[in-house]
């Protein structure tokens, strides 16, 4: 199953022209199932070469959802935030535990605020959904 743009919101779709404009349209896939990593209804992968795919689980797709994994995407290819991508090699596993817990509140805090100022609503529907699973 494939996204169609045709039926994104104009917000998203504003979103989404916005992220590919820094990226060649082949770099960025959008996947129509369920992400095959975890228990995710959604989930966003770099390969560290440019490239991405967001994997999205069709039956709770909604455009808050798409917008978060496709704003993970906005953030590392316009270098928005520093994203967390290496460590020193003599850091403990304690403080690499810590500085992947911060890195992942800052960006989702970022998300969650841009997604607002951008009037992509839907917040308090994806925590009750992500709260029953």
């Amino acid at each position: 199953m494939e996204l169609h743009k045709e039926n994104l919101s104009d917000e998203v779709l504003k979103l989404y022209e916005e992220t590919i404009k820094n990226l060649d349209s082949e770099r960025l896939h959008v996947i129509m199932e369920k992400p095959r990593i975890g228990n995710a209804t959604a989930q966003y992968i770099h390969d560290g070469k440019g490239n991405f795919k967001i994997y999205i689980t069709p039956e709770s797709y909604s455009d808050y959802i798409f917008s978060h994994e496709l704003l993970h995407v906005y953030i590392t290819a316009n270098g928005i935030l520093p994203i967390l991508t290496s460590f020193d090699k003599n850091a403990d596993e304690t403080s690499k535990s810590l500085a992947i817990l911060l890195n992942d509140i800052i960006q989702h805090k970022w998300i969650m605020n841009e997604q607002r100022r951008r009037n992509i609503l839907g917040e308090k529907n994806f925590l009750n959904l992500s709260l029953l699973i």
